[in-house]
């Protein structure tokens, strides 16, 4: 009698399935217990439903699962996603500071240390070699070399695939299609592109995907600067402590970002920024000392909620 193996799929984007296929052999005796993970920031308050589906030749089965979650759910997943941060190894956290010091301050020879760092991660095991393949062809797209950024892509084409991954797959997977429709140079593939990104970062919160979108639609902070505000904040609140949002909102706000470094205070977006800022956008806390130089943004009268819906940038970049 030939056995085959058991496929999993999530249908629910809070859903994890770490293992997503199963031997036949372990299937056989004894029960089998499948393990899978919740992720806490894809969850919306009240009911949440999904289902894990499990299927085998033509036999498909799919167990229903629903998870209630309260606002002391949607508060606690924050701190969660700062510890898994301080987690990656210290040659992917050389990277991902040198990407985001790109962000701010547009310094191409940034990418060339964060390209390096991701070489050293993938060595020392800290990244495996799709992403660390994937994020260096993000790279030499932001550089312009699109020829050996296409070179990476070939090599992965047909990896990252599939709409009903979830976690650091659909990271991925939209990172890959915003690489392969950059390259492109089709406009209209693009802007087609650049909207699901923008679906998404609405949806997860995932603030990883803003340089994504930064690739795709260069001039979104300028040419659509209230819709960039609203998804820069949108993360925040969704509980995205990425080093990316931070940049970004120091570039959002340069007259009001203030920057304290270890020796005293400094303002602008790049004072202090790789000794461990403490940022404040305007209408978080006291911007006192930079509307009395006349900072615009911060005199409008947006009124007291969007003053208080502004994100206060924790100190510790």
């Amino acid at each position: 009698m030939l056995l085959l193996p058991v496929t999993v799929e999530a249908q629910a984007a809070f859903l994890l399935t770490p293992q997503r296929r199963i031997a036949p052999e372990k299937l056989c005796g004894a029960p089998y217990s499948y393990r899978f993970d919740i992720d806490r920031s894809a969850l919306h308050e009240g009911k949440n439903f999904g289902a894990l589906v499990f299927r085998s030749g033509e036999t498909e089965q799919q167990v229903p699962i629903s998870l209630k979650a309260g606002a002391a759910e949607r508060r606690g997943f924050a701190p969660q996603n700062r510890t898994a941060e301080l987690r990656e190894g210290r040659h992917m956290l050389r990277y991902r500071h040198a990407h985001a010091l790109f962000l701010l301050t547009g310094r191409r020879e940034q990418l060339g240390e964060a390209e390096a760092a991701l070489r050293e991660a993938e060595h020392e095991k800290e990244i495996d070699a799709q992403r660390a393949a994937l994020y260096t062809a993000e790279l030499l797209a932001a550089r312009g070399n699109t020829a050996r950024a296409q070179q990476y892509l070939d090599a992965l084409d047909g990896t990252f695939s599939g709409i009903r991954v979830a976690g650091t797959e659909r990271l991925k997977m939209y990172l890959a299609d915003s690489l392969k429709s950059l390259l492109s140079g089709d406009e209209h593939r693009k802007n087609r592109t650049a909207e699901r990104v923008e679906r998404e970062i609405v949806r997860e919160g995932k603030a990883e995907l803003l340089p994504a979108l930064l690739l795709l639609v260069p001039e979104y902070p300028t040419a659509r600067a209230a819709k960039w505000e609203k998804l820069l904040k949108h993360c925040y609140r969704q509980g995205s402590r990425s080093v990316y949002l931070y940049a970004l909102l120091a570039r959002a706000f340069p007259p009001c970002a203030r920057v304290s470094g270890a020796a005293g205070g400094a303002y602008g977006p790049h004072a202090g920024f790789a000794r461990g800022p403490s940022l404040s956008p305007p209408g978080a806390g006291d911007d006192q000392g930079c509307c009395a130089a006349g900072c615009n943004p911060c005199n409008r009268d947006d009124g007291a909620a969007a003053r208080r819906d502004t994100p206060r940038v924790a100190r510790g970049l």
